[in-house]
């Protein structure tokens, strides 16, 4: 099976609802840099 993978910021409360809406989970959490310094993302996965 594919899957599709998505970054999110973990602040993102809006998004993050969206695509669990849409069958995503999390399943990874990361610090990772932006322009505005480290910041907080997870990791979301769909089966297609």
């Amino acid at each position: 099976m594919k899957n599709t993978e998505l970054s999110v910021l973990k602040f993102n409360e809006r998004a993050i609802r969206l695509y669990k809406s849409l069958d995503f989970k999390v399943i990874n959490e990361f610090i990772g840099k932006t322009v505005n310094g480290e910041m907080e993302f997870i990791t979301m996965s769909k089966e297609l």
